[in-house]
């Protein structure tokens, strides 16, 4: 099924107030600042990929080539500064938070080799 422009607008706002719904309540529970970075993060990720699928062709590349350097950099091993706490893992409950993307939309061009979250 192709969606309309105004579907697809419909449904990405849609998943972007679940998505903040979910957050709030993440954050609301969660006391380390870390964690809860971390998870903004990952949010502000998976915000910009369903956005961008409202772009041009040319501008969801860009886009896409600033997620994968985002994801160079978080995948980079770095040995933590003496007295802090080192990068989590993040929490399979948080992939589960923005499982329904997989499921509500396909990758559409994502060529990335970034799978969207």
């Amino acid at each position: 099924m192709v969606e309309t422009q105004s579907q697809q607008v419909g449904r990405i706002s849609q998943q972007l107030d679940e998505t903040k719904a979910y957050l709030e309540q993440d954050l609301a529970a969660a006391t380390d600042i870390t964690l809860k970075r971390i998870e903004l993060d990952a949010a502000t990720v998976v915000t910009l990929t369903l956005v961008s699928e409202l772009l041009p062709e040319q501008i969801q590349k860009q886009v896409k080539e600033l997620i994968t350097l985002h994801e160079q950099v978080w995948n980079m091993d770095m040995p933590p500064v003496a007295g802090t706490t080192p990068r989590k893992p993040l929490g399979e409950r948080l992939f589960h938070r923005f499982a329904f993307f997989l499921h509500g939309s396909p990758n559409r061009g994502n060529t990335s080799g970034i799978p969207i979250i």
